[in-house]
């Protein structure tokens, strides 16, 4: 459920999750009982993609673009390094966000 749940608030698209677990499940890599899970969890995701959404928090992207960025590229260590990039990563997710939104607007 994890994995769906994670996924599918990554892609902001539970249906993409899914058929990717559809051709997973058809190719013989994961089985029909474990694909449930991930089903479940692709619903749950989307919920959480639409509170992310619904809290406004992509009004704080260009705070985490800018901590990310500074932590990769001013960070010693390889851990703090990568856990820049996964922030700036976030930011980047909640700025697409926003972009999409004002673009989606009448």
């Amino acid at each position: 459920m994890a994995t769906g749940t994670v996924a599918t608030t990554l892609l902001d698209s539970s249906s993409v999750t899914i058929i990717m677990v559809i051709a997973l499940v058809n190719a013989g890599l994961l089985s029909f009982v474990q694909s449930l899970g991930v089903i479940m969890g692709a619903n749950i995701g989307t919920t959480i993609s639409s509170q992310i959404i619904a809290f406004r928090l992509n009004e704080y992207a260009s705070i985490l673009l800018v901590a990310g960025f500074l932590m990769h590229f001013i960070g010693r260590g390889k851990k703090l390094k990568d856990a820049g990039l996964v922030i700036l990563g976030i930011g980047l997710i909640f700025y697409g966000l926003e972009v999409i939104g004002r673009a989606a607007e009448p």
